[in-house]
């Protein structure tokens, strides 16, 4: 299988794309640093290839899926790529600028979608497995969607935005959990064909077993998902 990881040259994004090769799928990594996502490709070797785009850049990424496409189908999105900015909304002195507020969102969600929807239009073409199925789409959520800390304005709005689009894996078995998988709408998945793709986002800070049917095992601030591929 060929995963697509959005941020994978570092942080969780490339304790993904280790985990991805070291069982034995492809991994494509798509983030804006250069150094750190050549440095993995030559770590990792031949089953990784780096394309430099930026998440929020819809002509970048378009190119980077026709790319993708053209050595084969891609069968896997992991969302990775993001900002953590903290700032008081009324700090000691002045207020917080809009756009700080405006990168956070821009990158985090805005980002985020454009990746999610260019990579399901290319995964669209391929043929469905035996449930029907021609893909996976795993975003990053956070346990500040539900929680947010002091400086986190900005940050949790935008994992709170991600969350909401579809399936949370946060807290999954616990009555909490369960009460607000029954209350939230899923609008992308939705959005998708019937049993088109499996899609969910993961909130990482918690860690988790999960028996909801989604296919993250367990997550903690410095571990991957796990991915039934």
């Amino acid at each position: 299988s060929t995963i697509l990881v959005c941020g994978g040259a570092s942080g969780l994004g490339g304790a993904t794309t280790e985990m991805i090769v070291a069982a034995g799928g492809k991994a494509v990594i798509l983030d804006i640093n250069i150094n750190a996502g050549k440095a993995l490709t030559e770590q990792l070797g031949r089953q990784i290839s780096y394309i430099r785009a930026d998440a929020t850049d819809a002509g970048q990424v378009a190119d980077a899926m026709a790319a993708i496409r053209r050595s084969g189908p891609l069968h896997g999105l992991v969302c990775t790529a993001g900002i953590a900015v903290a700032e008081r909304v009324l700090p000691k002195e002045g207020v917080q600028p809009l756009d700080h507020f405006a990168r956070v969102i821009n990158i985090n969600l805005l980002g985020t979608f454009n990746v999610v929807r260019l990579a399901a239009a290319a995964m669209a073409a391929n043929e469905p497995n035996p449930a029907g199925e021609r893909g996976v789409i795993v975003m990053t959520a956070s346990v500040a969607a539900f929680d947010g800390q002091i400086g986190q304005a900005a940050y949790s709005a935008s994992k709170k935005a991600t969350s909401s689009r579809i399936r949370s894996a946060s807290g999954c078995g616990t009555a909490r959990a369960k009460a607000r998988e029954t209350s939230r709408t899923a609008p992308m998945q939705r959005s998708l064909p019937s049993s088109w793709a499996r899609m969910c986002s993961r909130a990482a800070g918690s860690r988790v077993s999960c028996s909801c049917g989604v296919p993250v095992v367990h997550f903690e601030r410095s571990k991957p998902w796990i991915l039934s591929l």
